[in-house]
């Protein structure tokens, strides 16, 4: 039964590749990132964010491409909703190509420093 919903989620998964539906709520999280990291506090984050899971990612980014060296794809923005104790408490994905989504399910979990305020949304950009 368990490996039915690990194919299901897979297949699922693949179907918004295919599809290309963006995920609910992406415009408005990208818009709240972008807000964020225009302001002082929002950079300075942005530096928190990046020394804690930019290594993460690019560590699944080449992991990705060694195992699929053909799938150049586009650039991928990774979303996050960053919870008062700086846990991630949502996450978005756009657009999910093949490379997006084996370096997203790479990260792993991961605790920041809390961010200026409760749910406050990051980005973080990954190009194959």
């Amino acid at each position: 039964m368990a490996r039915n919903a690990t194919v299901l989620a897979l297949v699922l998964a693949l179907a918004g590749c295919a599809t290309g539906v963006k995920p609910a709520g992406f415009d408005a999280a990208h818009r709240a990132a972008t807000i964020n990291e225009s302001t002082p506090s929002g950079r300075h984050y942005r530096a928190v964010v990046a020394e804690r899971i930019y290594h993460q990612l690019v560590q699944s980014g080449l992991r990705c491409l060694i195992d699929s060296p053909h799938d150049r794809e586009a650039p991928v923005t990774m979303l996050f909703r960053i919870d008062s104790a700086g846990r991630p408490a949502e996450s978005m994905l756009w657009p999910r190509t093949r490379f997006g989504l084996c370096a997203f399910g790479g990260i792993g979990d991961f605790t920041l420093a809390p961010p200026p305020r409760n749910d406050y949304w990051v980005q973080v950009t990954l190009r194959p």
